[in-house]
């Protein structure tokens, strides 16, 4: 599997703590990371309740078991709701497309020292187990494979793109870097307000000025400012 390099950014020694600043519904970036910290500490906790070995299997299906039967979150549809759209807004609502729900099971994974790489195929953003052996992502356990249950349904959906998925065909896929995942998140988000802008407004273009956005929308998730989301892109790749 290719892995593009990640370029670092140098960051100002005087905006350290910058991610402290910026609020978002009450609670700095790092208070929101440390929300992902408390699922892993619960995935922990339904490991030794259940007293079983670290086999990556047990730990996966633990993983699940907290994310989407204990904590109730749950893969949506594209919707034109921005709470499904932002990543310390699912933490709340529980709520979201794929794609964040894919981020938050790296990060929770990563806290276990279970390392989860993702790449973009077609409409859906998969993950899988970083392995040097892919053929033993689709072999079924259980029922099912570790391919599976790390995505979910979409694996079993013949319209998906996943579905076709083999491991000769993985290894040919780009993993994407932490900058790349902001930037899959960005266009999103772009697409989400100019959905909900062009509804709200018939014939609204591209060049319209960004205040027209803002006034349109009556939702509590304004457009962040370049400065705003610089902060936040040099706090994810930090």
């Amino acid at each position: 599997m290719k892995e593009r390099e990640s370029v670092q950014d140098q960051s100002d020694p005087s905006e350290t703590d910058s991610e402290e600043l910026l609020q978002l519904d009450g609670k700095s970036i790092s208070e929101w990371v440390s929300e992902i910290d408390a699922i892993s500490k619960e995935v922990e906790a339904e490991l030794v309740s259940r007293d079983i070995g670290c086999h990556l299997v047990q730990v996966l299906e633990a993983v699940n078991t907290v994310l989407f039967d204990l904590r109730g979150f749950k893969r949506t549809s594209i919707t034109l709701d921005p709470e499904n759209s932002y990543l310390h807004s699912v933490l709340n609502c529980r709520c979201s497309t794929a794609f964040l729900i894919s981020v938050i099971y790296i990060e929770v994974c990563k806290r276990l020292n279970v390392p989860i790489v993702g790449s973009p195929v077609g409409e859906d953003f998969l993950i899988w187990p970083k392995t040097e052996y892919p053929e033993e992502l689709f072999k079924a356990t259980s029922g099912q494979s570790l391919f599976s249950i790390v995505n979910g349904r979409c694996v079993d959906d013949p319209g998906s793109m996943a579905s076709d998925l083999t491991a000769k065909s993985l290894q040919d896929l780009d993993m994407a870097t932490n900058r790349d995942i902001i930037g899959i998140a960005l266009a999103n988000l772009i697409r989400l307000h100019w959905r909900r802008a062009s509804k709200s407004s018939h014939g609204l273009m591209l060049t319209s000025p960004l205040s027209q956005l803002n006034n349109i929308s009556s939702s509590n998730f304004p457009l962040l400012r370049p400065q705003d989301l610089r902060k936040v892109v040099d706090f994810a790749t930090s």
